[in-house]
């Protein structure tokens, strides 16, 4: 199933709340949160994978999904991605694996 439903989890509360819904449905991409804005990167629908790197404001309950980065894969790869915060940046490592079956 593939969603565009977003939740932002408060480990300090430990609530979740809805947020603005991504503008795809999808599935398999990364998040991680910088202060009040929301970074997703990367997922896929089952047919397409995406290379986007969306930004959303927290602080604003009538902000909307904007694209602010292309990730530079190849459609259709296996990624495992890493996002982190460093010096001001989001900082995306990307590891491509082989699955055997």
């Amino acid at each position: 199933m593939w969603l565009n439903t977003v939740d932002v989890f408060s480990p300090s509360t430990y609530t979740s709340l809805p947020t603005t819904s991504l503008p795809k449905e999808c599935a398999y991409g990364s998040a991680v949160a910088i202060g009040q804005r929301l970074f997703y990167v990367g997922g896929g629908n089952g047919i397409d994978w995406f290379s986007s790197m969306l930004r959303l404001s927290l602080d604003d309950e009538e902000a909307q999904w904007e694209q602010v980065s292309l990730c530079p894969w190849p459609d259709g790869s296996l990624l495992q991605l890493q996002l982190a915060f460093m010096q001001g940046k989001v900082v995306l490592k990307i590891h491509k694996y082989l699955i055997l079956t």
